[in-house]
């Protein structure tokens, strides 16, 4: 995590979303790229639907929007969702998650340490909250090392691996 750092999602750094779907046949992910390279959108992330795509680039105004959708109209495609997310959202959120990990971070020593408060040896009740806090931290520290591997090497973005990872957890739960 150090060396490559995780790669944040648009979520985080602003951009536009654009969900496409195709009456006929689906583009692969490639054409869809090569098609809308003269727009210099940067680096597009382009997401496989059933029947369609979901197109994560930078922030775009309506003007390119609207020459993106007529480039790719021969394919035939409805467009379902555009939607351009600035990076105003992304420091909102994280700024409300690092309070909400302190929180949570103090809920548990304080926990722990009335938890064990009877149990005077071999050690403090405080000290067995700050060893199950290095374990806490143990174990988010392997996940998130696997994010920024995976962002460095496949282009994986770490909002988009958390958004499957709950989809999956809910088709597996049947809720889909």
């Amino acid at each position: 995590m150090i060396l490559f750092g995780l790669k944040p999602g648009i979520e985080f750094t602003g951009g536009s979303i654009l969900e496409l779907e195709f009456k006929k046949e689906r583009l692969q992910n490639q054409e869809i790229k090569e098609k809308l390279a003269d727009f210099n959108l940067g680096e597009i992330q382009v997401q496989s639907t059933e029947k369609g795509a979901i197109l994560r680039t930078k922030e775009i105004s309506e003007d390119i929007h609207q020459k993106i959708l007529g480039r790719l109209k021969e394919n035939e495609i409805s467009e379902l969702r555009f939607e351009a997310i600035g990076p105003t959202i992304g420091k909102e959120l994280t700024g409300k998650t690092r309070i909400a990990i302190i929180l949570a971070l103090a809920a548990i020593t304080i926990y722990i340490a009335l938890a064990f408060r009877k149990i005077s040896r071999p050690m403090a009740s405080w000290q067995y909250s700050i060893a199950a806090l290095i374990a806490l931290f143990h174990d988010v520290l392997i996940p998130i090392g696997v994010f920024a591997v995976l962002g460095k090497f496949y282009h994986t973005y770490y909002c988009r691996l958390i958004d499957h990872s709950w989809l999956f957890h809910q088709r597996y739960r049947g809720d889909f």
